[in-house]
């Protein structure tokens, strides 16, 4: 099932290859990948997109790294998906872990705890390689720094009282949601 309006769900290669067709064949500029995709649909959208001369953006799905994003002709990666997993000398580790939980509320327990873990394997050498790469391969950077502190450090129930969200209108309205949903 799509999380976005208006976005199309995909579960097979197969199915990935045709979704990229149909909406080359309606003019579309670019496709945007989002983080659910699986493993085989995301390198259908990776072959069908080059094939018919489209770009491919968005988030890589857990099921990748980065690095292999950026193998496969991803031009950007946004908030940095899967870069700081693949940036960990214990990423293999991490991605099975993350991997094997279910999604929504204890993916997200676990990719936060896993955050702090990221930090303290991160490895300088992989960085390195990883940056040479995405400078080989054009693949560039849409960071959104606010959301990958949120994930880290904040409190949804406190996200009103951080400086920052004063310039993210969208992301105050949806905690206010998520915050209003909870208290039902």
């Amino acid at each position: 099932m799509p999380v976005w309006p208006d976005s199309m769900a995909v579960g097979t290669e197969q199915q990935a290859r045709e979704a990229v067709d149909d909406l080359h064949n309606h003019g579309v500029d670019f496709i945007k990948v989002y983080s659910r995709l699986p493993r085989a649909a995301y390198f259908g959208v990776a072959a069908e997109a080059k094939k018919d001369g489209l770009a491919y953006v968005g988030h890589v799905p857990i099921y990748v790294s980065a690095s292999e994003a950026s193998a496969a002709g991803q031009r950007s990666i946004e908030h940095l998906s899967e870069v700081l997993f693949t940036c960990s000398s214990d990423e293999a580790d991490l991605r099975k872990q993350l991997v094997a939980t279910a999604i929504g509320a204890e993916r997200e327990r676990v990719r936060k705890e896993q955050l702090k873990v990221i930090v303290s394997t991160f490895s300088e050498q992989k960085a390195l390689r990883l940056s040479r790469l995405f400078a080989r391969n054009d693949t560039w950077q849409v960071p959104t720094l606010l959301v990958q502190y949120i994930y880290a450090f904040v409190n949804p129930y406190e996200l009103h009282d951080s400086p920052g969200t004063r310039y993210v209108p969208e992301l105050r309205s949806r905690v206010d949601e998520h915050v209003s949903e909870d208290a039902r």
